[in-house]
C-alpha cells in the first residue's frame, strides 16, 4: 500500500488498515499477515501497521526470509470500531 504524496498524514493509510482489519474481523478471520519493506522508505508503514497491534513474524506461505523484507502479523483480528479503535469484548458492536 502507498498513499499519494498529497494524502500524506492524513489518516488516508490509517483508513485503509483499519478498515481491512474490520472487514477481516467481520469475515471471521483470525490472522492477518503482510510483507512490507525493511528500508527507511517503509518506516512509516511499518510504524502504523505496529500502531494497529501488527508484530513482526517469520516469513509465511510462499515467502523466504529476504533481507528487504519484513513480515508482520495480527492474531487475533481485533473487533474496531469505525474509527479505528479496538473494542473491548464487553463493547462489541451489533454484528461484530
Amino acid at each position: 500500500m502507498r498513499t499519494a504524496a498529497a494524502h500524506r498524514r492524513k489518516g488516508v493509510a490509517a483508513a485503509l488498515v483499519d478498515h481491512i482489519v474490520a472487514e477481516a474481523h467481520a469475515r471471521g478471520l483470525t490472522r492477518l499477515s503482510l510483507e512490507t519493506g525493511t528500508h527507511e522508505f517503509f518506516a512509516p508503514a511499518r510504524a502504523l501497521y505496529a500502531g494497529r497491534g501488527f508484530v513482526t513474524c517469520p516469513p509465511f506461505v510462499g515467502y523466504t526470509d529476504d533481507p528487504h523484507s519484513t513480515f508482520m502479523t495480527l492474531a487475533p483480528v481485533p473487533a474496531r470500531d469505525p474509527q479505528g479503535d479496538v473494542v473491548e469484548l464487553s463493547e462489541r458492536l451489533p454484528g461484530a
